[in-house]
């Protein structure tokens, strides 16, 4: 998950803009968090450098014999579409959800053996259950892939290919974020006459 704030101490249509501003970045940082993890590329032209040229190994087992093979980081692959289906962005204002994105349409109604829930409910359960900037009277960007194995793909949890496999998820959303929040933000500035650095915070962590 990926967070970024603003103290909401400011006057209406400031507010109306600066929501409408993080609603674009965080859409645009979800999309490019999830092509990064499931397709290996770059948003567009301009998204961070670097990102899209980590390598990693990757091990598996045929016939008994370990055998390993680099290939471009932590693509993963579609099983239940589960995964897709829980990516969204949101803004809260005062803990309350100003506005919620989606990928696109769910891709899947099959239900998560352990959650019991598809990943569509599963992400609006999580931003429903949450409020956000509640107690700092903030405006708040939330980017998250909400199934509970996210983390595990990310941390390098166990599976047929070894304990040490990682793949992207939701990370690139944070560098995302980081590289394009002042740009995101400054003609709403601009428009009010702000000039003051603005006092955020860009946290990533578990969800």
């Amino acid at each position: 998950m990926a967070k970024v704030s603003w103290l909401t101490n400011i006057e209406e249509g400031f507010q109306r803009d600066m929501i409408e501003a993080l609603k674009k970045l965080g859409h645009q940082a979800m999309l490019y968090a999830y092509k990064m993890g499931n397709r290996g590329e770059a948003f567009d032209e301009n998204t961070p450098s670097g990102a899209s040229t980590t390598m990693y190994k990757r091990r598996w087992k045929v016939k008994g014999k370990q055998r390993s093979q680099k290939t471009q980081a932590g693509r993963w692959q579609h099983r239940s579409y589960n995964l897709h289906d829980s990516f969204a962005s949101a803004v809260y204002v005062n803990g309350k959800i100003a506005s919620i994105e989606y990928l696109g349409s769910p891709r899947s109604n099959k239900h998560d053996k352990k959650t019991k829930k598809t990943g569509r409910q599963t992400v609006d359960d999580y931003l429903q259950s949450h409020r956000f900037g509640s107690t700092n009277n903030e405006i708040v960007l939330v980017v998250i892939a909400a199934m509970f194995y996210a983390g595990i793909l990310e941390n390098g949890g166990k599976s047929n290919m070894g304990p040490q496999d990682k793949f992207i998820v939701i990370s690139p959303a944070k560098e995302y974020i980081e590289s394009r929040y002042a740009i995101a933000i400054e003609p709403v500035l601009r428009k009010y006459g702000i000039t003051q650095k603005p006092r955020t915070r860009v946290i990533e962590g578990e969800r």
